[in-house]
């Protein structure tokens, strides 16, 4: 077993390692950042230099961000690492400071001839008065001896898809060993299919050694711009001695197209449609207007419960193997429209599959009111028999819709009804009741329970269209009559009984 003296060293040698591992990582993670608060850090260049082992002055240029006034302003600048003796330089200023204000600051210190690493980190710390309290801000500056600016740009993604808005990240890196101050970028498109949206111009006060600055764009991409592309980008920096930096980078992309359908057009035959119709052809009108050709399409036209499906198995889906840019091709498909299919305005989902998309277009479609007519009253004269003639046929017909049907006509199906069995009533609006008389006669095989039918034709929206209406009738049973044999046996008999009568008055009277 361990014992507690050594548990408790082992815990503080763990202690002590966790603490210089997170000692680089903080440093690394604040570089270049200030803590939040009421200062910004603008700038930080040498004011004078002149040269290691001989004293030179930093400026420290800071802009004030707080919503009060600052006042009893003092910046203390550790400059340990690069001259230990020197322990903190201070200088102060009194104030006020407004918001949007900025303030410079130097310290003189002495730069030993051995300090000879690129650059230093050192910390500065600024105490303030601001409203009547004390308020202190921290930053880390970044101060270059022997170091060199570097800026390379990369891109986080280096491809565009045409048609669109393209989200891209600009990462400017300062791979260099010195501090670049003023950076300013410039970027433009040398492409006409390439628009940078906003504007092109973007700076920064300070970008350290190692450290990212990203920068995001908007890069629009026109239609039909497939293959290779790039934005120049041109920046300039300074660094802490005064020197300018310039260059110029060539960014490639590599843009995408993408092939994009479209309606252009759809055709109804018949250009009406009505409940009930069948086999209509819906002609669409399919357009690439994307970027790229369009392969292997597959259009599938989706039922529609309650309104329409497919006139048969197959007629709802249809191939197309190629389709160019711009290119327009034209497909049928059929449907059968649901006979209590309601009057109104719809939009059938036509799938799209090509390429590895899939998506769903709206075809507009509309269903028209149709007339319909029910039979209110049916009325005979005289009551019909089988095999009776002459009998008028009293009808009662109502236009239960609410449009107009032309050139109405009704007429009598069956087998056993002869006679006028067909009549042209005329226009009948919508709610409109009309009254016909026919005169009919009956098969004398009519059975006494008799289904037939009436069929109603009329023209609507340039269409002639059909209604039939099944109906029942009893019939009333015929009168018995004899046959003609017992008729002829029975006119016989009368015909003797008289006779015989005849000649028995006769022989009273003497006669023969």
């Amino acid at each position: 077993m361990a014992s507690p003296a050594r548990g408790v060293i082992l815990a503080f040698l763990l202690a002590s390692l966790a603490l210089l591992l997170a000692v680089p990582y903080a440093q690394a993670a604040s570089q270049g950042q200030a803590s939040t608060g009421d200062f910004r850090l603008e700038d930080v260049f040498w004011a004078s230099w002149p040269g290691l082992g001989a004293y030179n002055t930093l400026c420290v240029v800071l802009g004030y961000e707080g919503d009060g006034e600052a006042s009893s302003i003092e910046a203390k600048l550790n400059v340990s690492s690069i001259w230990p003796a020197g322990g903190e330089i201070s200088d102060s200023y009194d104030g006020p400071l407004r918001k949007g204000q900025s303030v410079a600051f130097y310290f003189t210190f002495l730069v030993p001839a051995e300090a000879r690493a690129s650059h230093y980190n050192l910390t500065l710390t600024v105490d303030y008065e601001k409203a009547g309290s004390s308020e202190t801000w921290q930053a880390t500056v970044q101060v270059t001896l022997a170091g060199l600016p570097d800026l390379a740009v990369s891109c986080s993604s280096y491809e565009l898809n045409a048609s669109y808005h393209n989200r891209v990240e600009l990462v400017v890196a300062n791979e260099g060993s010195g501090v670049a101050r003023a950076v300013r970028l410039q970027v433009s498109s040398l492409s006409p299919y390439l628009t940078v949206i906003g504007p092109g111009y973007f700076k920064r006060d300070l970008l350290y050694s190692g450290e990212e600055w990203i920068v995001g764009l908007d890069i629009y991409v026109a239609t039909g711009a497939v293959g290779a592309a790039y934005l120049s980008v041109a920046f300039s920096c300074l660094d802490q001695f005064g020197t300018t930096y310039q260059g110029l980078i060539y960014v490639g992309f590599e843009v995408e197209g993408k092939a994009s359908l479209a309606v252009s057009k759809v055709v109804y035959m018949p250009p009406t449609v009505f409940p009930g119709d069948k086999y209509v052809a819906a002609t669409v009108f399919i357009t690439n207007v994307g970027d790229y050709r369009a392969k292997n399409i597959t259009l599938r036209l989706e039922p529609v419960e309650g309104l329409v499906e497919p006139s048969y198995a197959g007629s709802e889906e249809v191939t197309i193997p190629y389709l160019p840019v711009g290119y327009v091709v034209n497909t049928t498909f059929l449907l059968d429209v649901d006979e209590n299919a309601e009057p109104g305005y719809y939009e059938l989902p036509l799938e799209v599959e090509h390429d590895g998309l899939n998506y769903t277009l709206k075809l507009p479609f509309t269903v028209q009111e149709k007339a319909s007519f029910e039979v209110l009253k049916m009325e005979f004269s005289p009551e019909p028999s089988p095999g009776a003639r002459g009998v008028r046929m009293k009808v009662e017909l109502k236009n239960v819709a609410n449009v107009e049907a032309k050139a109405v006509r009704l007429s009598v199906v069956s087998a056993y009804i002869t006679g006028v069995t067909s009549i042209l009533i005329g226009d009948m609006m919508g709610g409109e009741i009309r009254v016909v008389v026919v005169e009919v006669d009956f098969d004398e095989d009519t059975p006494l329970d008799l289904d037939f039918e009436f069929q109603v034709s009329w023209y609507q929206d340039g269409r002639q269209l059909f209604m039939t209406l099944r109906m029942s009738l009893r019939l009333q049973a015929p009168r018995e009559w004899p046959e003609p044999r017992e008729v002829a046996i029975w006119l016989g008999f009368m015909g003797l009984g008289m006779a015989i009568m005849y000649a028995a008055t006769k022989l009273r009277r003497g006669v023969f």
